[in-house]
């Protein structure tokens, strides 16, 4: 499935192949059984899929040249006590041989095909089967991206329930975001983590927060990924600070020392009123040297055409048509060294690009998106770029019963972005209003300059033998980052009526210090107690600077320096009822680093410096079980996550100064409690022997539980829904997927597809719906409704599959974060989903 936390195992690109009746070419020497498992793969143009529990620690026999597939098979099998069952003429099942018989099941034979199969995951840092893990989470495998049309973050949270992501739309071409888990929100989107493989990529809320706290983390592009895993829930024990919502893991394709495989992939589409898309891909793996040495490479490029027109704002004419395209670009490469069984040695190498040409937010008085009218009335262009590499190097040692894994990983992040400020409201004295310019000549445009350079290390020790009584994980993490960032403000030949020019900055560094440790007892044959904690020393020191006429003309700088120590422990308890049924609970706690606030201009001396970490408890119970000789699967938990000393956004009335622009000043304080109560669960079953049926449902009620005041004014009211329009989650996200596969013939395979995603309006209440509150807003909203259809058919043979997508398929046009620069002003901005898209896909595997 999609989106379901199991998913088919799919090997060495022969998935597409027919199933030949020639005998073997070359014979298969005895290996492991998941390595001699592809090599058979590829040599018979089969597919092989199985339950990865099956073949762990299991060793093939030797099987000669020559032989005929089954028989073949038979050989490789014998003394691991499973057999092969035939599905179809080109799918063949390992599974647990019968008590008693040695037998090859055929196709129609008794034992059921599953809905889906297990894969591997390591949501706690240790690998286990996903209805092992007592934790509420989505995989989504390479395939099931491939299927749905992947290919970033945001397509990642717009069809897994539970899951937010938002840009701010009046802020260039997207660099300001939000990600969310579990409707724990913060402006900066820092408190889900985000993982590429075991290095943490850093987030924003310890530098800068308040006002200028948003403008975005690195969000990796999908192409030849293992897999994504989506961990709900809090998970500091396990991956430290910035992990209160959730952890997101990106698992890279590993170097195979055994076999040969790789892709190439090609795309083209064209949206309805807007400029066509293409992409292409290639990725392949392999040994050099057999056993010893093996390399994993990769390359990928979209450019995605744009639906939002640039039109002249006082004459409506078209400047550039579908100007908010955009260009992105992934390279990957890795090695893998094995010396020996006991030591492998793995450095790798990303390079990430993404271009946005121009916002895909439009002017809401100027555009229509029900009926496809988008127009961005800016002066400017607002175009950004965002480029990162994330160099690592993992060595992974057995050292008696232990397992001894080091992480050293180096991420370089550097974005510029231009912000056209020209409608902020300034007052260029047009009869329309003061955010309404009356020539070209009145542009002020920003600047902005970002770059994060960040080394870090891991060492942790965990216990090698999986089925033993205690299992257990201890490590330490460190980590150093120096951030910069840098706004430039200049204003066009005609000046307003007030200054706009000016510069700002920051220079910070950050480090972290932490020890963790978990284990795991089993108390019986069911029964299992686990514990955890992690202590982390989070230190900044940072310089804040400023000048130029809309900073009071006089140049000046602030020193900001904090320490502290967090503690987030873990506590379960789960009962494995049978093999088939695990029940669970939790109790669990996260936390977010500290701050400080920019200050400058008339905002200097309003509010404190610095803000400390906030941090929250929750509580979980769940289960998962697969039902019905595992033709379905079934999972639910339910939560309450309680929020203390919340970082939240206050506003204070400005200081007179040179820059009169009715906004107010935007600070971060510990003030107030939250809570966020809800209940997630998924369904999937194999319906007959070709469809399979998913359902993903996932309610929040995240609110305020404490009434907040700055001064004489309410911030936020107890029972408001957490989050500033209209940037808010839906409470309720719904998933539904239908995948039917069929044979068209000997050697053709068809595969028809269907989602629909649909989230509904928060109906609040909202403390910027509140006329006491600084923040009263009267034209923002939450979003409205929104469903989603996608569509898509395929079809495969031998090394090849053509497929054909719709996406969009009703042309849904809602108006979406709808938002203006400063509560007062009268233009809106808004964004949309991109409209109706018609695609043509090629993949080619070897």
């Amino acid at each position: 499935m999609v989106w379901a936390s199991v998913a088919t195992a799919f090997f060495a690109g022969a998935a597409l192949r027919a199933a030949p009746t020639t005998a073997l070419a070359n014979g298969i020497p005895s290996q492991p059984l998941a390595e001699a498992l592809i090599r058979y793969a590829h040599e018979t143009g089969l597919q092989v899929v199985y339950v990865s529990g099956l073949v762990r620690n299991q060793r093939s026999t030797e099987v000669p040249a020559g032989l005929a597939p089954q028989a073949a098979l038979g050989r490789l099998l014998e003394g691991t006590g499973l057999h092969f069952q035939f599905v179809n003429a080109r799918l063949v099942r390992i599974i647990t041989a019968p008590s008693g018989t040695g037998a090859v099941a055929v196709a129609g034979a008794d034992t059921p095909p599953a809905a889906t199969e297990e894969v591997l995951i390591t949501a706690h840092r240790s690998e286990a089967p996903e209805n092992r893990i007592p934790v509420s989470l989505t995989v989504w495998t390479e395939e099931g991206m491939e299927v749905a049309g992947v290919r970033s973050t945001a397509d990642i949270a717009a069809y897994t329930p539970g899951v937010e992501f938002d840009h701010y739309p009046e802020f260039g071409a997207g660099y300001s975001t939000n990600i969310a888990i579990r409707g724990i929100n913060s402006n900066s989107g820092s408190t889900v983590g985000l993982y590429v493989d075991d290095t943490p990529l850093p987030a924003t809320s310890g530098w800068g927060a308040g006002q200028n706290g948003g403008y975005g983390r690195a969000f990796p592009l999908t192409f030849d990924l293992e897999r994504v895993e989506v961990l709900r829930g809090p998970q500091g024990t396990s991956f430290g600070s910035h992990a209160m919502g959730g952890v997101i893991r990106y698992i890279s394709k590993l170097p195979d020392l055994e076999s040969y495989e790789g892709q190439v992939h090609s795309e083209v589409s064209t949206t309805e009123r807007g400029a066509p898309s293409y992409e292409a891909g290639a990725a392949a793996g392999g040994p050099i040297v057999a056993d010893y040495l093996g390399f994993r490479a990769s390359a990928w490029y979209r450019k995605e055409g744009g639906y939002v027109d640039r039109v002249d704002p006082f004459t409506g004419a078209t400047v550039e048509a579908d100007s908010n395209s955009s260009q992105s670009s992934v390279v990957r490469g890795a090695l893998t060294l094995a010396p020996s069984q006991a030591l492998h040695i793995t450095p790798s190498l990303t390079y990430q690009d993404v271009r946005p040409h121009d916002t895909s937010s439009f002017f809401a008085h100027l555009s229509d998106p029900a009926v496809g009218i988008l127009r961005n009335g800016k002066l400017l262009r607002q175009p950004d770029e965002d480029a990162y590499y994330l160099a690592s190097l993992k060595i992974s040692a057995t050292v008696g019963v232990a397992e001894l894994t080091a992480v050293t990983s180096y991420f370089d992040r550097h974005l510029t972005a231009l912000t056209d400020l020209t409608n902020r409201g300034y007052g260029f004295g047009s009869p329309y209003g003061d955010e309404y310019p009356i020539a070209y000549g009145n542009a002020i445009s920003k600047t902005t300059d970002v770059s994060e350079r960040t080394f870090s290390q891991e060492l942790r020790l965990s216990s090698a033998q999986p089925g033993s009584r205690l299992r257990w994980t201890m490590g330490v993490f460190y980590s150093h980052g120096h951030n910069r960032r840098a706004e430039t403000r200049v204003a066009g030949p005609i000046p307003p009526r007030i200054a706009a020019d000016g510069f700002n900055g920051v220079l910070e560094s950050e480090s972290q210090l932490a020890g963790f440790g978990e284990a795991a007892l089993s108390l019986g044959k069911h029964l299992t107690a686990s514990a955890g904690v992690r202590s982390t020393h989070f230190a900044y020191d940072s310089f804040q600077y400023a000048g130029g006429p809309a900073n009071d003309g006089v140049p000046h700088g602030l020193r900001v320096m904090d320490s502290r120590q967090m503690v987030t422990p873990r506590f379960g308890l789960d009962y494995q009822v049978n093999g088939d049924t695990l029940v669970y609970g939790s109790v669990s706690s996260g936390a977010e680093p500290g701050g400080f606030n920019a200050a400058t201009g008339g905002c200097a001396g309003l509010y404190p410096f610095f803000f400390g970490p906030d941090s929250l408890w929750s509580y979980e119970v769940g289960a998962k079980s697969a039902v019905l000789d595992n033709r379905a699967q079934l999972s639910v938990s339910v939560f309450h996550m309680s929020w203390r000393d919340k970082q939240q956004a206050l506003y204070a009335a400005p200081q007179p100064a040179l820059e009169s622009v009715p906004t107010l000043c935007a600070y971060t304080a510990n003030l107030g409690t939250a809570a966020s109560d809800g209940v997630e669960a998924s369904a999937q079953a194999l319906i007959g022997s070709h469809l399979t049926a998913a359902l993903g449902v996932a309610y929040v009620d995240a609110r305020y539980t404490q009434t907040v005041r700055s001064g004489n004014a309410v911030s936020v009211t107890s029972g408001d829904a957490i989050g500033a329009l209209p940037l808010v989650p839906s409470p309720l996200t719904l998933s539904g997927t239908l995948d039917y596969r069929f044979p068209v013939g000997a050697d053709i395979t068809a595969n028809l597809y269907l989602a629909d995603y649909f989230h509904p309006r928060n109906p609040g209440p909202f403390y910027s719906d509140n006329p006491e509150s600084p923040a009263y807003a009267l034209g923002r909203r939450p979003d409205p409704s929104v469903n989603v259809l996608n569509l898509r058919g395929a079809l495969s043979w031998s090394h090849l599959e053509l497929a054909m997508y719709l996406d969009n398929a009703l042309d849904a046009g809602p108006t979406l974060s709808l938002r203006n620069e400063c509560t007062q002003c009268k233009i809106f901005y808004a964004t949309t989903l991109r409209p109706r898209t018609l695609g043509l896909a090629a993949t080619w595997r070897f």
